[in-house]
């Protein structure tokens, strides 16, 4: 995995935390990854 990916799965991860949106992190991690 890319280095630029990896940051941004994990910013997009942070802010889905903190926003409780995990059902945009999973649609935007599978759009991706697929």
């Amino acid at each position: 995995m890319p280095t630029w990916l990896h940051n941004a799965a994990h910013v997009a991860a942070l802010f889905s935390w903190k926003t409780k949106r995990w059902d945009f992190l999973r649609k935007h991690l599978h759009l991706m990854l697929a």
